[in-house]
């Protein structure tokens, strides 16, 4: 190789490490979070907040001291306000006392000896106005990033129409990143049927407080669960289509994406002996889907190297993974022990050591809300192996069976969740070393025999 070959085949090589070096990431890795959380505290201070709360406190002051403890357990970054209902007008005339609503702490960043002033300052009050306090309040989070809404009331709305369930369902289609929490304050069963609805209706929970202490506990449970945006984690991966290319892997967490009314198909190497776990979380990307899809199926089936899906052992797990308005649905699936009884009864379905696959399904619904929710973009979905009873590291691919013929090409090496991601850039790297090494040598050689 003369010189300009030489540094043509250089070009060529260090073209290919800084392709591999900007190579994007493989489909299902995920965007970060969208600003940092917003949380509305919205709190009943009607007039039947001056009765005591069972304990020997006012549950108006119950609700002022739980609010105050909570700025504590905030990080500084929380973005949070107060918006009471009641608490400025007497119960008549009607009118305005059923737009009774006031934005006692702005929603911004925790300035502490201020918010709790401020938390301190308001009275009970007049009437109930659950459904006016909650569109002020979703018009105070606004538009974008994560927005939750932390109701408080004692009772049931006292100025409908309309519906504080309506209201919440209309605010809860902002999408996955707006939610109404709910909490029943010594509520009786009537209110706490009403306080249920806005919480399922804005894809939230519903949780009761008997007394300060309680209340104070599940102000904070509430609050800190919305600081806690689900963002799927793992090794970012690409199922195979089919049993045949299906993708290997070894233990570990992974991340991929699937279209509706697709299948993703995965392959694990068990000895005798080790049983395989696996689990799948199908993500919801806008609350919406949660609205519509609920009709739609997800599944995942342990196939055995011979093909079959055993209808056993808990190796098959099917239902619908956007019936909980927005929050991770998962499906686990389990073998049992491989190999084990295998002299006994060598045609049972776990009897064989060898090549086992993950079949994952999303089948979206007859009107395709799955697909039309996000116009045919992919759905997050997070993946599980874990591999019981394994001892001395992974095995090495196996070379069983491939569909539809005896013997099939040897399988691809297995994904690694633990492999350093610059496995590819060092091999290229260390190519292109030698290529230079290679092409000194020659260029060296040819001056030695110039005359």
């Amino acid at each position: 190789m003369d010189g300009g070959g030489a540094k043509r085949w250089l070009a060529v090589v260090a073209t290919a490490v800084a392709a591999a070096a900007v190579t994007p990431a493989p489909a299902g890795a995920q965007s970060p979070p969208s600003g940092p959380p917003k949380i509305l505290l919205a709190f009943d201070a009607s007039q039947s907040m001056e009765a005591d709360d069972g304990a020997g406190t006012p549950k108006i002051k119950a609700a002022q001291d739980a609010a105050v403890d909570l700025l504590d357990s905030l990080p500084p970054s929380t973005q949070v306000g107060l918006r009471v209902f009641g608490g400025t007008k007497p119960s008549r005339p009607i009118g305005p006392a059923c737009r009774d609503s006031s934005l006692v702490l702005p929603i911004g960043s925790l300035d502490r000896s201020q918010a709790e002033a401020r938390i301190r300052s308001f009275k009970a009050k007049g009437r109930t106005p659950i459904a006016f306090a909650l569109e002020r309040a979703a018009e105070n989070l606004g538009s974008s990033g994560p927005r939750t809404i932390v109701l408080v009331s004692d009772g049931q709305d006292t100025c409908q129409p309309p519906s504080p369930c309506e209201v919440a369902q209309r605010i809860a289609r902002g999408g996955i990143e707006m939610r109404i929490q709910a909490i029943g304050f010594n509520v009786n069963s009537d209110a706490k049927r009403e306080l249920q609805c806005i919480a399922r209706a804005g894809g939230g929970v519903y949780a009761d407080a008997n007394d300060a202490d309680s209340l104070r506990e599940q102000l904070r449970v509430l609050s800190t669960r919305a600081l806690r945006e689900y963002i799927p984690k793992g090794k970012p991966v690409r199922g195979g289509p089919d049993a045949r290319h299906a993708t290997p892997l070894v233990p570990g967490n992974y991340v991929d994406g699937m279209l509706p009314d697709s299948q993703r198909w995965y392959a694990v190497d068990l000895r005798r002996g080790e049983t395989l776990e696996a689990s799948v979380s199908f993500i919801p990307p806008r609350r919406d889907v949660a609205d519509t899809g609920n009709l739609a199926r997800g599944g995942m089936d342990i196939v055995t190297p011979s093909f079959q899906i055993p209808n056993r052992q808990n190796s098959s797990s099917i239902g619908f993974p956007f019936d909980n308005r927005g929050f991770v649905k998962g499906f686990g699936v389990v073998s049992r022990p491989i190999g084990v009884g295998a002299q006994v009864a060598p045609d049972q379905p776990f009897s064989q050591p060898g090549r086992y696959y993950l079949k994952v399904s999303l089948n979206d619904t007859a009107d395709k809300a799955l697909f039309n929710a996000t116009g045919g973009q992919p759905y997050p979905v997070e993946l599980s192996v874990t591999v019981l009873g394994r001892h001395g590291g992974n095995p090495s691919p196996s070379k069983g069976p491939q569909p539809g013929s005896q013997q099939g090409p040897t399988p691809a090496a297995a994904v690694s969740p633990n492999e350093p991601p610059s496995t590819a850039l060092l091999v290229l790297v260390a190519v292109a070393l030698a290529a230079l090494g290679f092409a000194g040598g020659v260029a060296m050689r040819r001056r030695r025999r110039r005359p």
